[in-house]
């Protein structure tokens, strides 16, 4: 029997819906000289919709959920900010004419080397918060960056290798009961998220 770990007390019964993996694999395709400036602009659009993205959903969980909940999706509006990250993303797209969502994933895999050799496990966890804010960019950068959710009010068991934090808020319209992952732990934004809204999650 394969057990899982609790992060958020319950017991759901519901028919299981799969998320697909966060990060979508991109093969490398070299841009022409006169459309990677076209390709940046891409980018920062993306980066702006993202933003925009994030502070309505900043509005929305500080009024339903409370302030430090907030807070997690305050510090993923701050790494939209950060001059380091986005100008890593800008330059490959310059330097190399790569297409905006191969800089993103490189530029992510580059972050992730870093975190992963991190010991202290809190940190290392950040690294889903890195990891949700360049889904959130690759879904705007995508033609149907969104995931497919059931349209009607039947219950639902997300299932997935891991929950990323927007997640939690994005498929609200969902009749979400419950929370099954591959990875992750209870210190996790996640985690944080699901017991606040009394999902049941594994």
């Amino acid at each position: 029997m394969i057990r899982g770990v609790a992060i958020s007390p319950g017991v759901a019964v519901a028919r299981a819906f799969r998320v697909d993996a966060t990060l979508a694999r991109h093969d490398p395709t070299i841009l022409d000289a006169g459309a990677v400036s076209a390709e940046v602009a891409r980018f920062e659009r993306a980066c702006a919709e993202a933003g925009a993205e994030l502070d309505a959903t900043i509005e929305r969980v500080s009024s339903q959920l409370g302030q430090s909940e907030a807070d997690i999706f305050r510090a993923h509006r701050q790494l939209l900010r950060d001059p380091s990250f986005i100008g890593k993303v800008t330059q490959l797209i310059l330097n190399d004419k790569l297409e905006a969502p191969v800089a993103l994933t490189l530029t992510y895999a580059e972050y992730a080397e870093v975190f992963n050799r991190i010991n202290d496990v809190y940190l290392r966890e950040r690294l889903a918060d890195f990891r949700d804010v360049v889904q959130r960019i690759e879904s705007h950068l995508a033609v149907a960056g969104k995931p497919n959710c059931p349209g009607h009010d039947e219950p639902v068991i997300l299932i997935a290798e891991e929950i990323l934090p927007s997640h939690s808020v994005m498929f609200d319209r969902m009749k979400v009961v419950g929370i099954v992952t591959e990875g992750g732990g209870a210190t996790g934004h996640a985690a944080i998220l699901a017991r606040s809204m009394s999902l049941a999650a594994v």
